[in-house]
């Protein structure tokens, strides 16, 4: 019935594969545990461990395919018409996870669980903008995410259709990090797919350093750019935002990066990433 497929790069699933697992074997169903590992430094031997799990199969991806692409191995691996894609630095915090989700399945629905961060701040103070961003930003109640469906999904947890999955895949031009997860979204929207979604969040566990994080933001700004090079327009709220300023572009382009991440750091207002985003976007040409 249903395919879990885990895409990893140096990270350590196996709390929640054998959660999965655990829960699998209660609601009865036919699953299937998939696991890419996206040629990380050196395989990790205790993920190989996994593989004695009988729902369970571990990959060590003999080259790096990048998020699109080791997404797009993992669902041609899959054997069951129901997909669950599920990042590897996630944690499951409900009982009823899988159950939610089987009971919800339907031909041609796209569903979406959404994803929490912990209630306190980390301790490691390198952590804690990446904490307060999920917080503020990413962390929305199943209504919230839902007025803006299709806006509002993200490829951490989330289930559909075999079929459906194979109609669309992800843009494997899209080697570096970010926004192909809009670009999916954009591509259900122009289908008419419905997306539901639910009440179902995992807990994200992988918060990075406040450089890699400011890092890996700059570099979604820039792959959003080359997306609009064939993309007409997708509705982010940065292109949105950006479109509202566009008289206001040669001003914010001069406006110091150093400076803007250093109060970014400092503060962790995120209005300044919000100033970081734009002013990448408009020195970077569509």
């Amino acid at each position: 019935m249903l395919s879990i497929l885990i895409p990893v790069y140096e990270q350590d699933c196996r709390l929640l594969v054998e959660a999965l697992d655990r829960q699998a074997e209660a609601a009865d169903v036919e699953v299937e545990i998939i696991i890419a590992d996206d040629h990380s430094p050196g395989p990790a031997p205790e993920l190989a461990l996994l593989d004695a799990l009988p729902r369970v199969s571990y990959h060590y991806l003999p080259v790096n395919l990048g998020r699109a692409g080791c997404r797009n191995w993992l669902a041609r691996q899959a054997r069951y018409p129901y997909l669950l894609f599920i990042d590897g630095d996630m944690e499951v915090v409900r009982e009823d996870f899988l159950s939610r989700y089987i009971e919800a399945l339907a031909p041609g629905r796209v569903l979406c669980g959404g994803h929490i961060y912990a209630p306190a701040p980390p301790v490691q103070t390198s952590l804690q903008l990446h904490w307060a961003y999920g917080r503020q930003r990413e962390q929305r109640s199943a209504p919230v995410r839902q007025k803006a469906a299709f806006d509002a999904f993200v490829p951490s947890n989330f289930v559909l259709p075999a079929a459906l999955f194979r109609q669309i895949y992800f843009d494997e031009s899209l080697k570096t990090y970010g926004h192909e997860d809009s670009l999916f979204g954009y591509r259900l929207k122009g289908r008419g797919v419905e997306v539901i979604h639910l009440d179902n969040p995992l807990l994200h566990r992988g918060l990075e350093p406040a450089e890699r994080f400011i890092a890996k933001q700059r570099e979604a700004v820039k792959n959003l750019r080359r997306l609009e090079r064939t993309h007409r327009f997708f509705g982010t709220q940065l292109q949105r935002t950006a479109r509202s300023l566009r008289l206001l572009a040669p001003f914010i382009r001069l406006l110091p990066e150093a400076f803007l991440c250093a109060r970014l750091r400092r503060t962790q207002n995120l209005r300044w990433l919000d100033l970081c985003k734009l002013k990448w976007y408009f020195s970077t040409g569509s």
